[in-house]
C-alpha cells in the first residue's frame, strides 16, 4: 500500500466549510421547531430562514437551490476562498438528544446574495442534485466545527 507521500496528492487551502443551521426535525423541508430552536433571534421573531436548506422544491432558480445560513450574515468567504471551497457541510445542534451533528451538505457552493424564483432570499445556493441531506448525521461533539473568515 502506497504511503500518502507517494500518491502525489495536491493540497487544496480550503476544501469544505463547516456552517451552523438550526435543527430540524423533518429534514430542513419546513418551518417548525421555532420555540426549540439554539438561535435566540430565531425564538424572539418567530421565523427562520435556514429550515428549508434541504428541500429541492422550494427556493430554486435554473436548477439551483437557495439557501441560508446566518453564519455568512458577517463572515462571508473573499472571494478567493469561495472558489476554493467544494464541499459546505451543515452542523446542526439536535435539542432533542443535546448533541452537534453534520447533518448533510453542499457540494460545489455558491456564495452571495440570491433570489429564487419564487421571491425568497439567501445566502448560498448548490445545484439541486449537489444537495445532500444525510440520514444518519455524524456526531461532531468532541471537534472544533467553528468557521472563521480569515
Amino acid at each position: 500500500m502506497d504511503s500518502i507521500e507517494d500518491t502525489n496528492l495536491e493540497t487544496q487551502e480550503h476544501y469544505g466549510v463547516i456552517v451552523s443551521i438550526q435543527w430540524s426535525s423533518n429534514g430542513w423541508t419546513e418551518a417548525e421547531d421555532i420555540s426549540k430552536s439554539n438561535y435566540d433571534w430565531v425564538r424572539e421573531h418567530g421565523e427562520t430562514h435556514d429550515c428549508w436548506n434541504f428541500s429541492p422544491t422550494l427556493h430554486n432558480i435554473d436548477g439551483w437551490h437557495v439557501g441560508y445560513t446566518s453564519s455568512f450574515n458577517t463572515h462571508l468567504p473573499t472571494e478567493e476562498k469561495r472558489g476554493k471551497i467544494k464541499y459546505l457541510f451543515f452542523r446542526s445542534f439536535d435539542f432533542n438528544t443535546d448533541e452537534n451533528k453534520i447533518v448533510g451538505y453542499y457540494k460545489n457552493p455558491q456564495f452571495g446574495s440570491f433570489t429564487a424564483s419564487d421571491g425568497y432570499n439567501g445566502n448560498i445556493k448548490a445545484k439541486i442534485n449537489d444537495m445532500v441531506l444525510f440520514k444518519n448525521p455524524i456526531l461532531v461533539n468532541d471537534i472544533d466545527v467553528g468557521y472563521k473568515a480569515d
